[in-house]
Order: C-alpha cells, then structure tokens, then sequence
C-alpha cells in the first residue's frame, strides 16, 4: 500500500504506520503537501503492541495544515486506506512492545495516538521555517508480512493392509502423510506417525518417509483387529486414520515329532518252531500325531539274541530270509527296531522262536570222487542243446551267468535261466559284462561283482557262486568276491581238488575244441580214484563248432558222448552248491551274527567284533578283527563236543590282506570230559601275509580221552597289519 509525501526545498516529512491491538486496528496517516512527491510503504506484522506518547520535539516553523488519512489492518497483514477520521499536528511518537496490543514491530513519530480501541496513531510532518536547508524524511523500519500460527492439521492414510484384508505372519504397515500449506499461516512441518492396533500404539515412533512397520502377527491372536495412525506435526497438530479393520489369520505351527513309531514281527509268530532257511516279516510305519510334525519311517532293524540280524532299510514290510542252520538249536528271541527320522525309536517285546534242524546223517561228499560239470558264458546253447542232454541222462549242472548280457544276441534270455533254474541245475554269478576284474579300479570291479549278484536275484535265482571271467583274480579281488559268494572257481588252474581246499581257489579241467571224450573220461577216473573233485568247464556247445570259438566250443555229439560214459562209470554229477555242502557245521555263532558270544580271547583291545562287511558269505556283515602288536593275540571259540574215530573238517574263513609282516595261524585244543587242557592239542597250519584264503584242515581227535575241542586263530607277537576272521566251521565226513 503506497501513501505520497510532497518534498520541498529539500526538506521531507515520512509518516509512519502503527498497528494497535484489536479486531481490526486502524491507523491515521497525515500527509502535508511539499514540492515532490515521496513514496512510502508503511507495513505491520502481529502480534500487537502498545503505543506510548513521546515528548514533542521543538515546533517546526511554518506550519501547514496537516492531511490526515486513516489505515486498516486487512487480513493479510497490510494497511490500508479508509476515510481521513482525525488530523493532528506532528510531534513525533514511538511504540513499546506490550502482549496485549498484538503489534510486533513498529516505529514512527507522531503528534497524537489514539489510546481507544481500535487503536489509531495520527502522523503529520512540517517543514522548518528555519535553517534555510532541506531537512530529509525519517526512513520507514523495515518490516515482513504478518502470518498466523500453524493451527491445520496435517494428512495422513493407511496405504496397506487394506480395509477387510487378512494376514499372517510378518505383514508390512504403509502409511503416508504431509502437513499441507495453508494461506495465511505459518507451515510448520511434519514431525511424524505413529501405528496403532487395536487402540495401542506399536512400534516406534517413525518420523522418515516411508512410514513402515513390520508387523509380526502372530504376537496377537487370530481374528479381527483395528489398524490406526495417527500423525502430528512439529506445531503439534495431529490427525487419525479411521480405523482400518484387517484379519490375522495364522496357522499355528507343528511341534517336533516326538512320537515313536510303530513296528511289529508278523513272522514268524511266538512259539514258532523253523528249520533251515525261513524269512522274517516285520512290518513299522511313522504315523500322524495331531499338532506334530510326521518325520517319515527311518529305518527297520532286525536283531536276532541281541545282534544285528538284517537292515537297517526304510521299507516296509520288510522281509528277510536267513539260515538258521547258522545257529544252535533251541529257542532263540527276534527283535524289531524301528526309528523315524525324528530319532524316535519303538522296537517289539522280542519274540521267541525255536530252531530246530535236525542234521542228516552224517555224509561225506569226498568219501568217493565228485564231478561237476560247468558251463560258462549263458550262451543260447545251453538253454537249447545243453540242458536237454543232461535232463535226457540225469545229470546235472551249474551255468555261470555275465547278467548284462543276458537277453542279447547268442545268449540265453532271463525266461531261459529261470526256466532252467532247479534242483538238477545251478546258476552262479559270471560278472556283469565278463569284465577281466583284476585291470578294473576298485569301485568298477565292485560294481561286477554286486551287480550280477542283484540281478540274479532280482529273477529268483540263487547265485552263490562264481567263476571269473579268464580265470584272472587278484588278492583284493578274492576279498571281495568272498562277501558275496560261496566260491571262487579259476579258469586257468589246472588240477582236481581234494580236501582240505580253498573254495575261494578251486581248480577245473577246461575243455577246448581239441579235447577228446577219452580224455575227459581219464580226468574223471583220476578223481575218482583218489577221492577228488574234478570241475569241468565248458563252453558253447554246437552241433558243429563255428569259426571264432575262440578254440573252447565242443560239439553236441561230443556232450552226448560224454554223458553215456559217466553213465558207464556209475559217476552222478553234481552241482557246485552240492560239492561245498559238508554238512552241519558243529561251531556255535560261527559267524558272528551274535556278534563275540561264545568266543573269547587273551587281547580284548587288539581283538575285537567288526561290523564293517569284512567277513565272508553269507553273512559278511560281521567278522572278528585281529590287530598285530608287539604281543601275541588269540581268539577262541566255545568248547565242542567231538567223538574219537570220527574225522573232522576244519575251516576258517582269514583274509589278511592287510597284514605286512608276521604270520597268522590256527590252532585246535583237545580237552578231556573233565575240562582238562590235552598235550595232544595241535597246530593246523599257519600262513604268511597279504593273502585272501579259505583256510581247511582234516582234524581226528587224538585219543578216546578228547571229549571236547576248541577251534583257535592266532596271531604271533610282532605282525603288523590287520586279520578278519569269519565262517569258522567243525564238520564231520
């Protein structure tokens, strides 16, 4: 708002504008007329302030009748003009701050102040009648546009959850918000948000944009509940949200699996009574508990008088066959154990069942000379042209089968071999792809060996013995052949086997395209005669050999010869599986199933039970570890009853091929009816290191005295290396 001062002869005059408290406040402004015009702003800002009087200065001469004009103070803190409402003479005036005048700067001279509300200053100027010079105008204070203070609320919204939404877990509180400009007041800025649930405030105060808050819900109960916000600015205006109505919806979560499972023997039932071979059927499965967690079956155990029978596995129903002519007689107890993947374990009562295998009469299968007539390779042959000329002369056989390939051009199909598969007819196991094992790594050659031992029983077919491919065999390679089958039969070993042999060793007489029939027939006179075991080996057989035999295919006319001139020698052939047949072994626990019961030893810390499938068919799982020291260890079986006259076979199962130095051996003790040590106890034999080997002895006890024998293994004092010892047997011929 402009107001004009005139200037003249240098001297000018400038009214200054006062606000005084009230609803509206008003201001007179006195104007004299000079020779220039002077423009002049005059501008108040609230709050107000009381006007005081001053002592009028010195009149100025030449007076001049004073124009009064009054000013209001509008709404934007500005004056503006009304109609002329009072004139006075200029004196001068000033304005001391006061609370209750709502003025808050100021500064004028005057002649007159209005001390009435509204509040009125009367501002006029004179030029001096004196002096001669020109007297300037007072300038005008500064001044800044008056605002009011922040009373507006500020915004605020709840971004997310939305209204009605339900959520679970750890869900995200969004909210924005600002404090809005408004005309005339002073913005004083947003100092923050806070989240609000269900009335209570949660979390912290956020005073940063994003205003979040990670909820977790399930510190509060399922159901409905109120999310607010609330925000406030720095002059302390505040605003809410409606209440925004959201579901918390959480699953409570499982507990551990802290039940057992279930497990049961389905067979045989208590009270049973089984002979020979019989299978075991328990049964377990992990169920579901409210509010747990269902960790799955585990793991199935059989256990037989407290030692690992079969498993672990994980299904169910699991079913096991054993022999249990590898036992006493008598009762014996049959646990299941089963675990979940909890760790959970159930295991049954234990059920009692008896063996009860009443042996043959006593037979020995080298009393006379044995044959056993073997064919290599499961060529179509043997299905087509071998097995009806045995089945035509009553003789019998064993097919040593390569499972891979099987099924494939020029050889037999699993239909063949299962058909053939019998009593008359034995299969035994030939390597997967007749692989050379020895050239083979360790894993590959491991691979052959269980490899073809699964896939004949995976037809049913009982494999337990086996030939390898050439012949070729290495010390490892026995090892592990004896974990899985019965025998080991050569190729390239020419000679009969007469007791006491190794079965991991045996010897063949092979037959070649250049073999004759007299010539086979001399073999099987010799074995004969001196009470041996003659295995043939042959190949394809053809009604006319073809190129590319490799030298080892015989005619068909020359089996049929062969077979009218067993039939003239009185010689009923037999299978591998019947010819390793010596009868009941007298050795309780003799493989160790039930782990060292019944077998004790002077160095219980260097002798020790092995489970680490080191042990020999059937039952591998288990053997008896033997570490040399500076001392000598031995172990000893229980005491056995034995009968003068009678002749004994003994036989351990020892692999040392972990043995550097020092020697192995065995021992048998002969004790009196009063349980007294015999000076006729005897060394058996003993043998050197890193060797593989089914270890046999002939034993007749050395007077009618004996009435007891213990079966020894030692180790002398100073070997170095390590002995497994497994499938110790007494048998009688």
């Amino acid at each position: 708002m402009k107001s004009t001062i005139t200037k003249k002869n240098g001297f000018s005059l400038i009214a200054l504008l006062v606000v005084v408290a009230g609803a509206i406040s008003t201001i007179a402004f006195t104007t004299a007329t000079y020779d220039k015009s002077y423009p002049v702003q005059p501008q108040v800002v609230i709050p107000a302030e009381i006007v005081e009087p001053v002592s009028a200065p010195k009149e100025i001469s030449k007076k001049t009748t004073p124009t009064t004009n009054a000013f209001n103070l509008n709404n934007t803190g500005l004056l503006s003009p009304t109609v002329p409402t009072q004139q006075g003479e200029v004196l001068g005036a000033f304005f001391n701050p006061s609370p209750s005048s709502g003025i808050t700067t100021v500064g004028a001279t005057t002649t007159s102040v209005q001390t009435t509300s509204p509040k009125r200053i009367v501002i006029s100027s004179k030029r001096s009648s004196g002096g001669g010079g020109n007297n300037s105008p007072s300038s005008p204070a500064p001044t800044t546009p008056v605002l009011l203070p922040d009373t507006a609320q500020p915004t605020v919204v709840l971004a997310s959850p939305a209204g009605g939404e339900t959520v679970s877990g750890t869900t995200t509180l969004l909210a924005t918000a600002s404090d809005p400009q408004i005309s005339g007041e002073v913005q004083s800025g947003l100092k923050g948000v806070q989240f609000y649930l269900d009335g209570a405030a949660i979390g912290d105060f956020k005073t940063a944009s994003p205003f979040e808050l990670a909820l977790d819900t399930t510190s509060y109960a399922n159901g409905t509940h109120s999310v607010s916000v609330v925000a406030t600015d720095i002059a302390l205006n505040a605003a809410t949200t409606s209440d925004t109505t959201i579901t918390i919806t959480n699953v409570a979560p499982l507990l551990p699996d802290t039940s057992a499972p279930t497990v049961g023997l389905t067979s045989p039932t208590a009270g049973a009574t089984v002979a020979g071979t019989t299978t075991l059927i328990a049964t377990a499965s992990d169920p579901a508990v409210s509010g747990q967690l269902q960790s799955g079956l585990g793991s199935m155990k059989i256990y037989l008088d407290g030692a690992l029978l079969a498993g672990p596995t994980s299904t169910s129903p699991f079913e096991f066959a054993f022999n249990s002519t590898l036992y006493a007689d008598g009762a014996h107890t049959v646990v299941v154990v089963a675990t979940d993947l909890a760790l959970n374990t159930a295991s049954t009562s234990g059920t009692t069942i008896t063996f009860n295998n009443i042996p043959d009469p006593v037979s020995n299968p080298f009393t006379r000379g044995g044959v056993s007539l073997t064919f290599d390779d499961g060529l179509i042959s043997h299905a087509t042209t071998v097995a009806p000329v045995l089945n035509a002369h009553g003789q019998k056989g064993t097919f040593y089968i390569p499972t891979g390939l099987i099924g494939t051009a020029g050889y037999m199909t699993w239909a063949d071999i299962q058909t053939l598969n019998g009593v008359d007819v034995e299969m035994g196991a030939h390597t997967v792809t007749h692989a050379e094992l020895p050239t083979l790594s360790t894993a590959q050659m491991i691979d052959e060996l269980q490899g073809s031992a699964d896939a004949l029983a995976s037809y049913s077919v009982l494999g337990e013995n086996f030939a390898s491919p050439f012949g070729a065999y290495s010390i490892p390679m026995l090892a592990e052949v004896a974990k899985r089958f019965n025998s080991h039969r050569t190729f390239n070993h020419l000679a009969l086997n007469k007791w006491p042999f190794n079965k991991y060793l045996l010897h063949v007489y092979p037959v070649t395209t250049a073999t004759t029939v007299a010539e086979v027939k001399a073999q099987v006179q010799t074995a004969i005669a001196g009470d041996h075991w003659l295995i043939i080996v042959l190949h394809n057989i053809a009604e006319v050999v073809p190129a590319g035999d490799d030298g080892y295919g015989w005619t068909t006319a020359n089996l049929e010869g062969l077979m009218t001139e067993l039939q003239g020698l009185g010689v009923q052939t037999k299978t591998v599986r019947e010819m390793l047949d010596m009868g009941p072994n007298l050795v309780p626990n003799y493989s160790f199933e039930s782990g060292m019961s019944g077998w004790t030893t002077d160095a219980p810390s260097n002798v020790i039970l092995d489970t680490g499938s080191n042990g020999s068919y059937p039952a591998p799982h288990n053997s008896v570890k033997m570490t040399g020291s500076a001392t000598a260890a031995h172990l000893f079986s229980s005491t056995i009853p034995v009968n003068f006259g009678t002749t004994y076979g003994i036989r351990f199962f020892a692999n040392a091929s972990a043995v550097t130095s020092g020697a192995v051996g065995f021992y048998i003790d002969e004790y009196d009816s009063a349980g007294n040590w015999l000076p006729t106890s005897r060394h058996l034999g003993a043998t050197g290191p890193q060797f593989t080997i089914d270890e046999s002895y002939v034993y007749t006890p050395a007077s009618a005295t004996v009435a007891n024998v213990v079966l020894q293994a030692y180790m002398e004092a100073g070997t170095v290396g390590e002995m497994f010892v497994d499938s110790a047997e007494l048998f009688a011929q």
